[in-house]
C-alpha cells in the first residue's frame, strides 16, 4: 500500500499537539494564547487520529486482517500500560504513591481496562474496532451516523456538564465518563471508516472543505474562548461541536493530496512521539524545567530520539510502536 506522505506529516503534527496539551504550551508566557491552543486548536489531535485510524481499518477489512489489526493494538496497550504501571498501579500494591500520576485503587483499576492518561487512546480504538466489525453490516448506515453524532454530543455536553459543576475540579478522571472508545472514539473511528468506504474524499470539492475548514477553525476558537472565559478558566477541554466538522474537512483535505511517502518509518515516529512523551515529560518536570516551550522542544527531540533507538533495536522484530 502506498503511503500518502501529508497523512504522515498530519499525524507527526498531531503527535505535536498531543505534547503540547500536555505541558500547556504558553499557558505561563500568555494564559489567552495558551488557552487556544491547549485548549482549542491542539484538541484536533485525538479526533484526526480516530478518523485515520477508521479510514485504515476499512481497508484491513476488505483484505480480511481486521484480527491480526486488532491483535497488535492489543499487544500495543498491553505493552504501554505496563511500561506506565509503576505511575499508577503502585498504590495498589504498596499502599503509598509511586509516579506523579499514582491514583486510589479505584481509578487504577479503571485504567487497567481505559488506559493510564494518554493511553486511553489505544482501548479507545480497540473498542471503536470490535463496535464497527459488529455492526458495520448489520445497522443502515445512515443510522450509525446519527448515532455517532449523537455519542460526541453527549461527550461535548457531559465534558461542559462536568467542568459547570466543579466535578471535574476535584476529581479529574471523572473524564472517563466520556473520554473513551464509545463516546470520543467510535464517532470518529467510524466517520473515518465511512469516508473510505464511500469514497468521499474523491466527491467533496477542495474549495468546499476550505470553507468548512475555516469556518470550523474561526468557530473553535469561539468555542474555546467563550468556554475558558464563561464556564472555566482551570479545567482542559476535549469535546467541542466544531471538533467534528474541522477534524473532518482538514483529514479529507489531507487525504487529497497524492505526494507518496517512501518512509515507512514516518508514522512510527508519530506513534513513538505519542507513547513515549508522558514518561519523558514526567522525568523533565522532575528535572525542574519549568518553561512550557523549553519543556515541549526537550520532550519532542527525547522522545523522537527515542523512538529512533527503539525502531532500530526492533529492526525485523515484532514492533512495540
Amino acid at each position: 500500500m502506498n503511503r500518502n506522505f501529508f497523512i504522515d506529516f498530519l499525524k507527526i503534527a498531531m503527535s505535536f499537539a498531543v505534547v503540547g496539551i500536555h505541558v500547556d504550551l504558553m499557558m505561563d508566557i500568555n494564559p489567552t494564547i495558551g488557552n487556544l491552543l491547549v485548549n482549542g486548536i491542539f484538541r484536533i489531535a485525538v479526533p484526526v487520529f480516530f478518523l485515520i485510524n477508521g479510514y485504515f481499518f476499512y481497508d484491513a477489512i476488505q483484505k480480511k486482517t481486521q484480527r491480526k489489526w486488532i491483535k497488535k493494538l492489543i499487544f500495543l496497550y498491553v505493552f504501554w500500560s505496563l511500561i506506565y504501571s509503576k505511575l499508577w498501579i503502585g498504590i495498589i500494591f504498596h499502599g503509598v504513591e509511586v509516579g506523579a500520576y499514582a491514583l486510589s485503587a479505584k481509578y487504577a483499576s479503571i485504567f487497567m481496562i481505559l488506559g493510564f492518561y494518554h493511553l486511553w487512546y489505544l482501548s479507545g480504538i480497540i473498542g471503536a474496532a470490535l463496535i464497527t466489525m459488529a455492526y458495520y453490516k448489520k445497522a443502515p448506515e445512515q443510522l450509525i451516523i446519527v448515532l455517532c453524532i449523537l455519542l460526541y454530543g453527549f461527550a461535548v455536553y457531559m465534558n461542559y456538564y462536568l467542568v459547570k459543576t466543579d466535578i471535574m475540579d476535584s476529581n479529574q478522571e471523572t473524564s472517563l465518563i466520556y473520554k473513551n472508545f464509545l463516546f470520543f472514539a467510535f464517532p470518529f473511528f467510524y466517520l473515518g471508516f465511512y469516508i473510505n468506504k464511500h469514497n468521499y474524499h474523491d466527491k467533496i470539492t477542495v474549495n468546499m472543505l476550505y470553507i468548512v475548514a475555516i469556518i470550523s477553525t474561526a468557530t473553535l476558537l469561539i468555542e474555546s474562548y467563550s468556554y475558558q472565559n464563561i464556564v472555566s478558566k482551570d479545567e482542559g477541554v476535549d469535546c467541542y461541536l466544531s471538533l467534528l466538522t474541522l477534524s473532518v474537512s482538514l483529514f479529507i483535505l489531507t487525504l487529497k493530496t497524492k505526494k507518496k511517502n517512501t518512509n515507512k518509518n514516518t508514522t512510527k515516529y508519530a506513534s513513538g512521539i505519542y507513547l513515549f512523551h508522558v514518561y519523558i515529560l514526567e522525568k523533565m518536570q522532575i528535572a525542574g524545567i519549568t518553561n512550557s516551550i523549553q519543556l515541549m522542544l526537550v520532550v519532542i527531540i527525547l522522545s523522537t530520539l527515542s523512538c529512533y533507538i527503539l525502531i532500530r533495536i526492533t529492526k525485523n522484530r515484532p514492533l512495540i510502536i
